[in-house]
């Protein structure tokens, strides 16, 4: 697919999110379990947590979560239960599928993409294995996985070394969403290794959406940062934000 320069609005990465589902006309759902990542989950270290509570007492703001969350979700079920962390998942068309990404490799320490069978309850890998991946969306033929990656970074592995090595040292990363410039969007079929790059431009191209009819993809990118010119002010701003840059494209 081509992707054309057709450049909708900058957004902060909430609001842009929203309006890629907007976009399209359909919504996501997200992925419960006891890892449950938010979209904006980092792919760094966690937070350290906080002093266990005496003989497994809940703290008062925990209770507080807990008697707000169940205004508003009701029926909650673990679905995932392997590795370290999981989230920003999305059911298929059908609701047979969902497609999550999840942190469960002993060798990668940032998240890939996997297509959870409602039917059968297998859990199949979409992704190659290496690189940092986010943003995953069944295709209404219910086959095709879109996601974005950057498996395609010839300093993938040694960035996965660093990050492992980097969390073995005890030191942690300040929360941040990683607007890597390699991540590109794919497409393939669960379990079959074999994908197509969509995009080819250096800057963050990721979450994507199909519309429903699978003829199109929206997708938010900041790739004009780095090909055309920018002032001065842009310039500062992009460093400390490279949110600042982000458009939707199709």
């Amino acid at each position: 697919m081509n992707t054309y320069r057709t450049p909708i609005s900058g957004f902060s990465r909430k609001r842009r999110s929203s309006a890629v589902a907007s976009l399209i006309g359909f919504a996501a759902s997200m992925i419960w379990s006891v890892t449950f990542c938010p979209a904006q989950q980092a792919d760094g270290p966690q937070q350290a947590d906080g002093p266990q509570q005496a003989d497994g007492l809940k703290s008062a703001a925990e209770k507080k979560v807990e008697s707000i969350e169940s205004k508003f979700v009701t029926g909650v079920r673990q679905l995932t239960f392997e590795g370290k962390r999981a989230g920003e998942g999305y059911y298929s068309p059908s609701g047979g599928q969902m497609v999550f990404q999840s942190e469960r490799l002993d060798a990668n320490p940032f998240f890939q993409i996997y297509v959870l069978d409602f039917e059968t309850g297998d859990v199949t890998p979409v992704s190659p294995g290496h690189g940092k991946t986010t943003c995953a969306w069944i295709n209404p033929d219910e086959q095709t996985v879109l996601f974005a990656s950057t498996h395609d970074d010839p300093e993938a592995v040694a960035k996965q070394k660093a990050e492992i090595e980097m969390r073995e040292s005890g030191t942690q990363r300040r929360y941040s969403w990683d607007y890597d410039e390699n991540y590109e969007l794919y497409a393939g079929k669960a379990g079959s290794k074999e994908y197509v790059r969509l995009t080819n431009a250096k800057g963050y191209d990721a979450e994507g959406s199909y519309s429903p009819d699978g003829k199109l993809i929206a997708f938010a990118s900041n790739r004009n940062a780095y090909a055309k010119p920018m002032t001065e002010e842009q310039k500062k701003k992009f460093e400390t934000d490279p949110a600042y840059m982000m458009e939707l494209f199709i």
